[in-house]
């Protein structure tokens, strides 16, 4: 039995790096370069890891 493999469409970034569309929503930056894709994104993820404003619930 072979596996499946599930068609993914991924985020190009300027780099060249292929970013999973799971990756930019929740941090909003390029895994390779670490530029911002999504500015939402990246604002809600500082503001729960590094301010903590919201700790203990869930944030996205």
């Amino acid at each position: 039995m072979q596996k499946e493999e599930k068609q993914m469409d991924f985020i190009k970034c300027e780099c060249g790096y292929n970013n999973k569309p799971w990756n930019v929503k929740t941090y909003g930056t390029c895994t390779g370069c670490g530029k911002v894709l999504d500015k939402q994104a990246k604002f809600r993820h500082d503001m729960y890891n590094k301010l903590k404003l919201w700790k203990g619930k869930r944030w996205y």
